[in-house]
């Protein structure tokens, strides 16, 4: 999931995300640069989330298609899908 400045969206996007009847196997949060709350709202869900959840923030901002990638250079798994929020 590629966030920025997001924090509006997050946490009702992570809860879907957590109420699935099929849940991930991990969930890869790369975040923008935000100067929202966005990051902190990410590392907050990644502590209960009940799949792994990894969480990463970019120094300065890459734009949405390097961020997207940013995120995927984590990526442990064979299949993914990507989300944006923000």
């Amino acid at each position: 999931m590629a966030t920025c400045n997001g924090s509006r969206y997050l946490l009702p996007q992570l809860e879907s995300i957590r109420h699935q009847s099929m849940l991930p196997g991990e969930l890869i949060i790369s975040d923008d640069a935000s100067t929202d709350d966005t990051y902190d709202l990410a590392l907050q869900f990644a502590k209960t989330a009940p799949f792994p959840t990894v969480v990463v923030r970019n120094s300065q901002r890459l734009g949405y298609i390097e961020n997207f990638l940013r995120g995927l250079t984590h990526a442990r798994f064979e299949y993914i899908a990507l989300f944006r929020s923000g």
